[in-house]
């Protein structure tokens, strides 16, 4: 018997268009006072693609992901870049209008489930980018990439069917 429903948040709960880079971006090399040059759009997308898809960071640290922004940019910094993008994110990058039937499907799951959502992601962002849809408080539990190796890993997997047998929960991505 089903006793969690794991959701996946990007590109299942919440859709994450190309174009939020467009706008987030800039705004937090503006934010943390950084001259804003349109090269530094594809690079610094780039260093954040990086950092997802590279094995060596198992975990989401923003000191590392900031490294590697500097890097791809050939620049020093202002400030804390990537708490600026997830800050400015959590309004810039949710739909002004969610779906009636996506709120009205997570709401019914949750009168019957225990509803938790797994993320590549920072937890705090991610938690108020649902909360921004109206749908954060439907669940028990944000796991986020910064307190466990990212997944595919098994360890994420685990954390997030918590108490529950493997056969008691399923995952729902897209």
């Amino acid at each position: 018997m089903i006793k969690r429903i794991i959701f996946d948040i990007d590109n299942t709960l919440i859709d994450w268009k190309d174009e939020y880079d467009e706008i987030i971006i800039p705004k937090a090399y503006e934010k943390i006072g950084m001259d804003y040059e349109k090269v530094m759009l594809e690079q610094t997308k780039n260093a954040i693609n990086l950092y997802e898809l590279d094995l060596t960071y198992t975990r989401y640290k923003e000191e590392e992901m900031n490294k590697l922004i500097e890097k791809e940019i050939g620049k020093k910094l202002t400030g804390n870049f990537i708490r600026t993008y997830m800050e400015i994110s959590i309004t810039e990058s949710v739909p002004k209008i969610i779906e009636k039937e996506k709120i009205e499907t997570v709401q019914y799951l949750s009168e019957k489930y225990e509803l938790v959502a797994l993320t590549n992601w920072f937890t705090w962002s991610q938690e108020e980018r649902l909360k921004q849809i109206g749908i954060g408080k439907y669940f028990k539990q944000i796991y986020g990439a910064e307190d466990f190796d990212k997944k595919p890993s098994k360890e994420s997997y685990e954390i997030a069917i918590g108490n529950n047998k493997k056969e008691e929960c399923i995952i729902i991505r897209r």
